[in-house]
């Protein structure tokens, strides 16, 4: 049997403990950041008796630092930042802690879900995409910082909603859906982007049911069920904020009054953001303060964004045609980056290494996946390039 094919069930969760512990055990002494306090200490939805746990669902995530609703609803959380407050208050040691260790569930949920039969991928190509999405220096943001529990939580959720969906439609147990199910949802609660991960999930189990037709229109229905529960909550409890109050410091994008200069401007970030991933390239401060510029259509980058907006659509066309596989994946990526791009609508931040934390997971099995069908390397080449 082969060396990657033996390390499942406890080994898994072994290698990658040990894999997330060397990375980021330096983070468990840093002190709290910028935004943790609006998350956090200062937020009176997760440090005070004034608040109630109905009132976390009736507002949105920032509602009791400032008073007022933004466009972000993130109640799961908000719940989670509740209890570490219980148990740890100010100490910013708990919270990195627990960072940590979910870091961990989440790559050992990665590794799990791309070994589904419906990957077509070896032992290998699984192994050494995890191991390299494990290290990828965008991950830090998310991981080193307390607020970071957002999207960790959220990716964790929706990764191993994920497993479970594709594991009821191999063990035809309706309890395995059940678990998927509510894991989706607790996903789509925890941070915005999870709202897609259903619909990626219908693609997902399409797949490996062989085809549309042959999956259980029960289960369209339920996980379309959860997109309708948490776009409702989301859109019709908080409210939605006005686009105008976005503050241009931090998106440069609402100082623009042309649609076309924001979707060209938007586009070229896109490009960016996978530049980032490949040759990770230092921004002044988060949100490219004072780095990032509105782009012009007639500008080069300008020409390059309508290039890449080209490309993009073309690659999502031709995988459909050839490689459903790998049309999954590109889709998961565009559905995923495309909640924060700013190409529908504007969000308060213009740019942001975390936006890529749960994008990252398709982009580097696409790039797996690609790698080992072309690459002439033997079996052990995609561990060495991890």
């Amino acid at each position: 049997m082969k060396i990657a094919e033996q390390i499942t069930g406890y080994k898994a969760l072994l290698l990658f403990t040990l894999v997330f512990w060397l990375l980021y055990d330096s983070t468990i002494s840093f002190d709290f950041a910028l935004d943790d306090s609006m998350y956090i200490s200062q937020n009176k939805m997760v440090t005070s008796d004034e608040y109630t746990i109905i009132d976390v669902f009736l507002h949105s995530h920032t509602y009791g630092y400032s008073g007022v609703e933004d466009q972000s609803y993130r109640p799961v959380t908000m719940l989670a930042f509740r209890m570490l407050y219980a148990l740890f208050g100010e100490s910013p040691r708990g919270y990195h802690v627990v960072n940590i260790f979910l870091y961990g569930l989440l790559l050992h949920g990665v590794f799990n879900l791309f070994r589904a039969p419906v990957f077509k991928m070896t032992g290998w190509m699984v192994l050494s995409g995890t191991l390299v999405y494990a290290r990828l220096p965008v991950h830090v943001e998310v991981v080193a910082n307390c607020k970071g529990l957002e999207d960790l939580l959220q990716s964790t959720f929706s990764v191993w909603g994920l497993v479970f969906l594709l594991k009821s439609n191999e063990a035809k147990s309706p309890n395995q859906f059940i678990y998927a199910f509510v894991l989706l949802l607790l996903g789509g609660l925890s941070k915005e982007t999870g709202i897609v991960v259903p619909l990626i999930g219908i693609v997902l189990y399409a797949l490996s049911s062989g085809g549309l037709k042959r999956v259980d229109s029960m289960k369209y229905l339920g996980l379309t069920f959860v997109v309708a529960l948490v776009i409702f909550a989301r859109f019709l409890f908080p409210g939605n904020a006005d686009p105008a109050s976005i503050d241009p410091i931090n998106n440069v994008l609402a100082a623009s009054e042309f649609d076309e200069e924001r979707f060209i401007t938007a586009v070229y970030w896109q490009f960016l953001y996978l530049l980032k991933l490949i040759f990770p390239f230092r921004l002044a401060s988060d949100y490219g303060i004072g780095t990032l510029e509105i782009i012009q259509p007639i500008n080069p980058e300008g020409l390059l964004a309508i290039v890449f907006a080209i490309s993009t659509a073309s690659a999502l066309w031709l995988s459909f045609k050839k490689d459903k596989v790998l049309f999954s994946l590109l889709l998961w990526y565009s559905l995923s980056m495309g909640l924060t791009s700013n190409l529908v609508v504007l969000v308060g931040a213009g740019f942001a290494e975390r936006f890529l934390f749960f994008s990252s997971i398709p982009a580097v099995f696409s790039i797996a996946l690609l790698l080992g069908k072309a690459s002439p390397l033997p079996r052990y080449g995609l561990l060495i390039l991890a």
